[in-house]
């Protein structure tokens, strides 16, 4: 991941080209969170279909919502909290 500022850049390389979340991981707009959880529900409340649920990665916690045409993913990331 690159940082500058308040912006990153983060470019991927998936060991399992077969994984199911690589369709939605790897065309992707990402969007901070300071409620990881009340914004991933505003979000399927609004229509968009949950396609990767709430998960503790490496250095976030993150979700993948899509939108309600199929046409664009979004990451709803946050810190993690120890």
């Amino acid at each position: 991941m690159m940082k500058k500022g308040e912006l990153c850049f983060e470019l991927f390389k998936f060991e399992d080209t077969e994984h199911p979340w690589v369709l939605y991981i790897g065309s992707h707009i990402a969007l901070y969170s300071d409620d990881i959880e009340a914004d991933v529900a505003d979000f399927v409340s609004r229509g968009y279909k949950l396609v990767i649920p709430i998960n503790d990665g490496t250095l976030l916690r993150f979700a993948y919502v899509q939108d309600p045409s199929g046409a664009f993913c979004y990451e709803i990331a946050t810190e993690k909290t120890s």
